[in-house]
């Protein structure tokens, strides 16, 4: 076909008529070793890659691993399927083949060339598998978004976990939109808030595990086992040695780089690599020792520890401890999780009143009558000048009900009835009256006077259907239902 090989491969006989790809034996141990770390080590992407790095297996440029590096390596057709696909239709950029009108190749059918497996595929369905349950991120760690690659979009792509720095607020978003604008698998699925999705799958897990024997399956198998905990011991003493030996390695080269040899320019060359190799090594140490302090921490609780849907009941919890055991529950119980609509969306600005009610738990009162009204303004005499109690076309008690009205049923202060006069003065004087701080002192007056409801709050997640599995000697393994 032309061009570089695929990683694990070399061409045999190149340039000539006859040339095909064979197993290189150098690339392919790494190829398994970075599966190993990934299916048998249950490391994510990120931590495989410092470990490769770490033992000195580089990419083909020589360069060290980065986590995208390794995922796409471990996500590509060769090695998964051990096929190579001569007139792609859905390659990425210049690799796409040129399609008719009616999606047909230009130039000829697809043609699938077989190459030998560096895996079996009972292994590369594994290394599938892990590689969706672990996440993939480059810049946070995967248990922060417990549902990663869980979500099932309606254009078949799974949901990743995203961060909008902005607002500070975590989503999910369909891996479908990243596939360039206007192409066949560009979806539009809306993003999901993670709290939101988090805490309603939660509560339909809840559920499940109120039953006894579920619970008490999940609970033995969250609990690491001491063998757990000696193998990370292991491995951490390992990667202390390497770096100690690399260090020394970067010492002496570092003390003889005035020796007589190579150029100046390949020594520094040689110094900034083993300056790296000591860089990668000391991460890989530190995130080992993590691991085990985590697990230490694990094995010493004991069995009557709260459960985490417990602890993820209404919200979802920030803590990256309370996260990961979330995901390691999610994780034994295989959950999927399909969205059946759309939740409303509101543009602009959040209102901080609504906010405000949100957060304290303020409810909203009932419309204030004729009656009730000389109290409030006598309230109102210490906070503003008499013209706040002038009464034009559409009076102050007119207005405060429209606000009352709206934070009560939820619309837009666009929706707002009416009777209640324009919109946009009853939204002036409610945000007046609240930056003044006149707001919670009104809210107090009146609760404390009629009945009072909830704020309206608009729903964050929408409707989901959620399917799990619960594999344990208990109960039929392999049985997927509908929680």
């Amino acid at each position: 076909m032309g061009g570089p090989p695929p990683w694990g491969y070399a061409i045999d006989k190149a340039g000539g008529h006859r040339s095909t790809l064979v197993v290189d034996e150098g690339e392919a141990r790494v190829v398994r070793r970075a599966v190993s770390l990934i299916v048998d080590e249950s490391l994510n992407v990120s931590e495989a890659a410092r470990e490769l790095n770490a033992l000195g297996h580089f990419t083909r440029s020589g360069r060290p691993w980065t986590a995208s590096n390794l995922h796409r390596r471990l996500r590509c057709p060769t090695l998964l399927n051990g096929e190579v696909i001569f007139r792609k239709p859905s390659g990425d950029g210049r690799a796409t083949t040129r399609l008719d009108q009616n999606g047909v190749p230009v130039h000829g059918e697809s043609v699938v060339l077989t190459v030998p497996r560096l895996i079996s595929a009972e292994r590369a369905v594994e290394l599938v598998r892990a590689l969706r349950e672990c996440g993939h991120s480059s810049h946070t760690q995967a248990d922060a978004y417990p549902l990663t690659g869980r979500i099932v979009g309606t254009c078949g792509h799974r949901y990743v976990g995203s961060f909008n720095k902005y607002n500070a607020t975590r989503y999910y978003r369909c891996g479908g939109g990243n596939n360039g604008k206007g192409r066949e698998t560009n979806c539009s699925d809306p993003y999901l808030t993670a709290d939101a999705v988090e805490a309603a799958v939660w509560g339909v897990i809840e559920g499940l595990l109120a039953e006894p024997r579920a619970l008490s399956t999940v609970l033995d198998r969250l609990n690491p086992c001491p063998g757990d905990v000696d193998r990370q011991r292991e491995r951490v003493a390992r990667f202390a040695t390497a770096l100690q030996e690399k260090e020394a390695v970067l010492a002496h080269a570092t003390t003889t780089q005035a020796a007589s040899g190579p150029d100046r320019a390949v020594r520094e060359a040689a110094l900034r690599q083993l300056a790296q190799d000591v860089h990668n090594a000391t991460a890989l140490l530190d995130a080992g020792r993590q691991v085990l302090r985590g697990q230490e921490a694990a094995a010493a609780a004991t069995r009557t520890t709260r459960c985490p849907a417990q602890a993820a009941r209404g919200v979802s919890p920030a803590g990256p401890a309370e996260l990961a055991q979330l995901t390691a529950v999610i994780g034994l119980l295989d959950v999927t999780v399909k969205p059946l609509g759309e939740v409303r969306r509101r543009s602009g600005v959040k209102c901080k009143v609504t906010e405000w009610h949100q957060q304290t738990g303020t409810p909203v009162p009932a419309a204030v009558a004729e009656s009730e009204w000389p109290m409030i303004e006598k309230l109102m005499a210490g906070y503003f000048a008499r013209r706040q109690f002038a009464r034009g076309a559409v009076d102050v008690r007119t207005q405060l009900n429209g606000a009352l009205h709206r934070l009560r049923t939820g619309c837009l202060w666009d929706e707002l009835p009416a009777c209640h006069g324009p919109w946009q003065l009853a939204k002036e004087r409610q945000n007046t009256w609240f930056k003044k701080g006149f707001w919670p002192v009104l809210m107090e007056e009146l609760n404390r006077h009629g009945r009072a409801t909830p704020v309206r709050c608009e729903p964050q997640a929408p409707p989901l259907e959620v399917m799990g599995t619960i594999a344990s000697e208990s109960f039929k393994r392999d049985t997927r239902s509908t929680l």
